[in-house]
């Protein structure tokens, strides 16, 4: 494809999204934190126990956001 259909897919109707790789989930009190590298930066979103389910250190997946709510995938 063109670099713009490259550089710029998205998924669904996020207004943004970015590809990282999924680094860590900790546990927090009664809520779970994802780390996720994102280029050269880390990212700590908060996951609901069953996306952990479905989630395993070394993926590479899609963070994004639907009004203002981000929300992972993989």
């Amino acid at each position: 494809g063109t670099p713009k259909d490259i550089l710029l897919k998205t998924a669904g109707s996020q207004k943004f999204s970015f590809e990282g790789e999924l680094l860590d989930i900790k546990k927090v009190d009664v809520i779970y934190v994802a780390i996720v590298s994102i280029g050269q930066q880390l990212v700590e979103i908060v996951v609901s126990k069953e996306e952990v389910k479905n989630l395993t250190i070394g993926d590479r997946i899609t963070v994004g956001t639907k009004a203002f709510t981000p929300t992972i995938s993989s």
